[in-house]
């Protein structure tokens, strides 16, 4: 099979326009408060997962309906690293620079589930210590990074072999 197209324009123009996404929607968490609602993460997933088929059908749409596996998981690979790394460094920005209560918000939020848990106070001591590296900006940037490649890798692949055609060969 003969691919007619490169993945590299439209690779960038989802990849942009899912950073731009991640990043207005990241922000509307984070000054609504809404930010430790875990079910709307769900969301960005959702998000995720439909700017990912609209690159590979728009791929295929360039390349006579067809796109082989691993083309299709590039594609979708330069659409995650295009996105999680400006994803990433807003998060990293925002709550080391403009909202420095983030961290604190979330250790807040983190003690009153370990009361609601019925943990003592020496058990939520010992989990807020441990959990303590969890919420700077520092791991938030990690984790973001790692995270959203990680994550990224298996949504990919997954798109991927739904939205692949090969041609049949004979």
């Amino acid at each position: 099979m003969e691919e007619k197209s490169s993945i590299m324009p439209i690779g960038i123009k989802y990849g942009v326009l899912s950073a731009v996404i991640s990043i207005v929607y990241t922000l509307l968490l984070y000054v609504t408060n809404l930010f430790l609602n875990s079910s709307l993460g769900f969301l960005s997933v959702v998000i995720t997962v439909l700017l990912l088929v609209f690159a590979c059908r728009e791929y295929k749409t360039n390349n006579e309906g067809f796109m082989a596996l691993g083309t299709g998981f590039k594609l979708n690979m330069l659409v995650m690293v295009l996105s999680s790394i400006p994803s990433a460094l807003f998060n990293y920005i925002y709550t080391k620079y403009i909202d420095t209560t983030i961290s604190e918000t979330t250790k807040n939020f983190q003690r009153a589930q370990f009361e609601k848990q019925g943990m003592s106070d020496e058990q939520i001591e010992q989990a807020m210590s441990m959990a303590a590296s969890f919420t700077s900006p520092e791991f938030i940037l990690m984790a973001g990074l790692g995270g959203g490649l990680f994550m990224g890798a298996i949504i990919a692949i997954v798109v991927a072999f739904a939205m692949k055609k090969v041609p049949d060969t004979v």
